[in-house]
């Protein structure tokens, strides 16, 4: 799995699962409840996917790392 993580949200993505987490890390602290399929947080998931993207080529992690 692969993840990114801000102060507020965390981004996880299970890619051989097909499966994503994301949490508000201000409103659920212990990661109970994931938000990822919530669509009042689709442009947070999307920004956070493209700083994931974005660390990945910085630091040149091959895709399926």
């Amino acid at each position: 799995h692969e993840g990114v993580r801000t102060r507020r949200w965390k981004l996880i993505k299970f890619e051989e699962l097909g499966d994503v987490e994301m949490y508000d890390l201000e409103a659920d602290p212990d990661e109970m409840t994931s938000i990822a399929e919530d669509p009042n947080y689709s442009d947070v998931r999307a920004r956070l996917e493209s700083l994931l993207v974005q660390l990945r080529a910085d630091y040149d992690v091959p895709a399926d790392s």
